[in-house]
């Protein structure tokens, strides 16, 4: 795994509160949309419509039809969404 993929997977790792990312990451290595819109502290709403729109592949579980993110396709997300959110900022900041 990409150096600074790892290091975003050990601060979503200690920022869990509800342990609910840790779990899901060290049992499925899936997160679902709910518990990653939480960790980027944005709405549910933005991560269903990025899977909706094709930005983010998800895969369903075929016994409860729930959307699962796969832990890299999560990873990539998450580090592209923060990138561009810190210079949406620094931007601003001037």
């Amino acid at each position: 795994m990409d150096e600074q993929l790892q290091e975003l997977r050990d601060k979503m790792m200690e920022v869990d509160t509800a342990g609910r990312l840790r779990i899901q990451l060290e049992t499925w290595s899936c997160v679902s949309p709910y518990v990653l819109a939480q960790f980027l502290e944005v709405r549910p709403q933005l991560i269903y419509g990025y899977i909706k729109e094709g930005r983010i592949a998800s895969v369903r579980d075929n016994n409860t039809q729930k959307l699962w993110i796969e832990e890299g396709e999560a990873l990539r997300f998450a580090h592209k969404y923060l990138e561009n959110r810190a210079k949406r900022q620094r931007r601003l900041a001037v």
